[in-house]
């Protein structure tokens, strides 16, 4: 079991790995999120929820 899971996907260049972001969509402007707005930590997130930061929507 160990070993099937190990093989899964691939390897990460050590940049691609400063690359990963948790999830989070890096945006400078409301127009580079495909959903909601760009929070001032220049991250998307859906509009009217704060985020666990309680960081609002860039304006």
């Amino acid at each position: 079991m160990k070993k099937s899971i190990l093989n899964l996907g691939n390897l990460l260049s050590k940049l691609e790995q400063r690359l990963v972001n948790g999830g989070k969509y890096n945006c400078i402007t409301n127009d580079d999120c495909n959903f909601g707005c760009c929070n001032t930590a220049n991250f998307c997130q859906t509009i009217g929820s704060p985020n666990s930061a309680g960081l609002l929507c860039q304006t």
